[in-house]
């Protein structure tokens, strides 16, 4: 997969995504205590899930190193999709 196109050709954050959570849209949505940043997380699990490989997954997050990113494989271990 290549990197998608940014303005800045920086990782995607939250604060560059949208408003904190807490906001009116996010409570009548059903949401409780959603972040922005959580969609890094979902990114990053869904990624694994579909056999993305773990080197440009950490890429695409912008961690420098692999460790951090192999948090989201521990995840998926503890929590198997029933």
């Amino acid at each position: 997969m290549s990197r998608p196109a940014t303005t800045t050709s920086r990782p995607i954050s939250g604060k560059r995504c949208w408003r904190p959570s807490g906001r009116p849209w996010s409570r009548r949505g059903g949401f409780r205590r959603f972040r922005a940043h959580d969609l890094r997380h979902t990114f990053a699990i869904r990624w694994l899930q579909k056999g993305g490989k773990l080197w440009p997954l950490s890429f695409h997050l912008g961690h420098t190193n692999i460790k951090t990113t192999e948090y989201y494989v521990q995840w998926l271990r503890e929590h198997p999709r029933g």
